[in-house]
């Protein structure tokens, strides 16, 4: 997979556009257009922002393999730090709830 079709790939996932990304980064979205359309590769100093935007490591991007980032990892990025801190509570409710559930199974 080209850099520039992992990038756009990326931002999909994120829910960044490219007029953000280039917000966030300081690049102009032209620049940021150029290289999502794979007309220019960024210079690795460009990636390293870009990278760090979305979250990922650089080795990430310029890696051929497609993104391993899941839609549900993804949306957990975009959460509020309250909504994570519920969420973490409630995992931790789900895995102490299936603990007691497991426990119950083995004295059966």
């Amino acid at each position: 997979m080209k850099i520039g079709k992992k990038i756009k790939e990326l931002l999909k996932i994120r829910g960044i556009t490219q007029g953000k990304l280039s917000e966030l980064t300081g690049f102009r979205q032209s620049d940021i257009s150029d290289w999502v359309n794979d007309k220019h590769l960024p210079r690795s100093e460009t990636l390293d922002k870009i990278a760090d935007v979305l979250k990922v490591s650089i080795s990430e991007i310029v890696d051929s393999k497609p993104s391993e980032i899941s839609e549900i990892d993804s949306k957990l990025l975009l959460l509020t730090h309250e909504e994570k801190v519920l969420a973490y509570e409630f995992i931790n409710f789900i895995k102490k709830f299936n603990g007691i559930k497991m426990k119950e199974n083995k004295n059966e």
